[in-house]
């Protein structure tokens, strides 16, 4: 006898579910991100627990990054494909003296967390100059985009709390959001396996989103104030970007590691 009329075989209900639970298990396999670019540098900071983080430059050592994705930060246009990014950091390791007289830009980069699954918000980045002058990104309010979404792909997304364009970089290829601007909480998220070594995000402080600064800062003796929380991969380090008075991007961190909060 037939199974009976409007109800499911019961062996296509059993392959249903079995194929859902290879389709769970294959989201939530996250591949560990390769090594980064040789560095002679240590974190500008390591991040033991969420706080506030201050990193003063006059301290800082630097290594400029390539040119080809120097002109790939400074086109701010993010990337458009998928599979394959550009943007995977590559330093020059014989250029160590930025302009910092006259700052544009900056960011922070991931050196390693200590679970590929984790995750860390980024609340705020602060910039103080010479001068009293100051840059302060909060990420606003009332946005979600994914800055990384499925397999690299990275469009440059507008923070509704300064008007800067901020793109990202994630050295893995999953498909699944792994940067976001999530001003709800309000903050840049490392999600979905972005929280690991070789992640970065950037901008240039251009309140129309684009790549003609607005904003200039003196940071020869400046320090950014950097507030992280809702981490689950402590401990875990960051060096920060810089856009000097050249408009060429440099990494910065410490000859000995810091752990200062």
């Amino acid at each position: 006898m037939g199974a009976p009329v409007g109800s499911e075989d019961p062996g296509e209900e059993e392959e249903e579910e079995e194929e859902e639970e290879e389709e769970e298990e294959e989201k939530q396999e996250i591949p560990e991100a390769p090594e980064g670019p040789a560095s002679n540098l240590n974190p500008a900071f390591v991040a033991e627990a969420d706080g506030s983080f201050v990193v003063e430059f006059a301290r800082l050592s630097w290594e400029k990054v390539d040119d080809e994705v120097i002109e790939l930060l400074n086109s701010m246009e993010g990337y458009s494909g998928y599979h394959n990014s550009p943007f995977a950091m590559k330093l020059d390791l014989e250029a160590t003296s930025p302009n910092l007289s006259a700052v544009t830009g900056g960011g922070l980069y991931i050196t390693d967390s200590s679970a590929k699954d984790s995750q860390v918000n980024i609340n705020s980045i602060k910039w103080e100059g010479v001068g009293d002058t100051v840059v302060e990104e909060t990420f606003g309010s009332n946005e979600w985009k994914a800055i990384v979404g499925h397999n690299q792909n990275s469009p440059i997304v507008t923070s509704p709390g300064t008007g800067f364009g901020w793109g990202a970089y994630v050295a893995i290829e999953i498909a699944d959001n792994t940067v976001i601007m999530n001003s709800y909480v309000p903050a840049i998220q490392f999600v979905a396996g972005g929280n690991q070594r070789g992640s970065y995000i950037y901008t240039i402080f251009d309140e129309n989103g684009g790549n003609n600064p607005t904003e200039t800062l003196d940071m020869t003796t400046g320090k950014m104030t950097i507030t992280i929380s809702g981490g689950t991969g402590y401990p875990q380090g960051f060096k920060v970007l810089v856009r000097d008075a050249n408009g060429e991007w440099y990494l910065g961190g410490a000859l000995e590691v810091n752990n200062n909060s």
